[in-house]
């Protein structure tokens, strides 16, 4: 079990990612609000849900684990393939980010984009499969986005 100072500093090591994250895209002239704002809640997500509950690995080893955070993100948060993409376009401009950063190796990142580049159309499969198995084969793309839109509530 972690100290209460282990856990500060986690939450302070957090605020410092998703502020640089913030910054970082906040400077991208073509980006409305609304966009920025997206980006930033999806870095959350992945940092505060996905690595340090659900995983429990650092920001840096979780350059590493694309795999896990799909899978996770397919169960607990969307089953719409246009999520998946989104969150996956996000992944990787959070990382590009911490790279500029210097907080993880350039190897690392181009081995998640060369990941997510080979394995995206794989990925959209299985939220298809995932999708079938919840709601069978005939099941109404409408109901999907009313039941993802809940899930985000």
């Amino acid at each position: 079990m972690k100290s209460g100072k282990q856990n500060a500093n986690n939450i302070v090591r957090k605020i410092k990612f998703i502020s640089r994250f913030l910054k970082n895209i906040s400077l991208i002239k073509t980006y409305q609000k609304k966009t920025i704002q997206k980006h930033v809640e999806n870095a959350g997500l992945y940092i505060n849900e996905y690595l340090l509950y659900y995983d429990a690995v650092s920001m840096e080893n979780g350059v590493n684990d694309t795999f896990g955070f799909v899978s996770f993100y397919i169960r607990k948060c969307s089953s719409l393939p246009s999520s998946l993409k989104t969150v996956l376009a996000n992944l990787k401009k959070f990382y590009q980010c911490m790279l500029q950063y210097e907080k993880i190796k350039e190897e690392d990142y181009k081995e998640l984009v060369q990941t997510i580049k080979i394995y995206s159309s794989d990925w959209i499969e299985e939220v298809a499969e995932y999708n079938a198995s919840l709601y069978g084969d005939d099941h109404d793309d409408d109901y999907d986005e009313l039941l993802c839109a809940r899930r985000q509530i």
